[in-house]
């Protein structure tokens, strides 16, 4: 059990899960959403995932939600919100698409 190469368990408990059906109205229902699209193969993806889901926890709470989605599942939302690469952090106010020029740091 202690392989170097094994990934450490991420809690994402307060990450939700957004696909086609529920994203509208996730992120109009709230007032600021920042959004990961994400490949579940991509290691920057990976990287993010701890710091991402500590963040969400962090922020729980505050009308503030974190959210991601699997691109590869989802290409109809990746490509309405330009994704073209990973991750992909599309943040909205108020369910307003806002760039987000931030770092991809807690």
């Amino acid at each position: 059990d202690s392989d170097p190469f094994k990934q450490p368990e991420v809690d994402e408990k307060d990450v939700v899960v957004l696909n086609e059906g529920n994203f509208s109205d996730f992120v109009k229902e709230r007032k600021f959403v920042l959004v990961e699209f994400y490949a579940p193969w991509c290691g920057h993806c990976q990287a993010l995932a701890p710091e991402y889901a500590a963040a969400a926890t962090e922020l729980k709470g505050d009308d503030v939600a974190l959210a991601k989605v699997d691109a590869g599942e989802e290409s109809e939302l990746s490509q309405q919100y330009d994704v073209q690469g990973y991750p992909t952090l599309v943040f909205f106010v108020d369910g307003v698409h806002k760039p987000y020029p931030g770092q991809r740091t807690k």
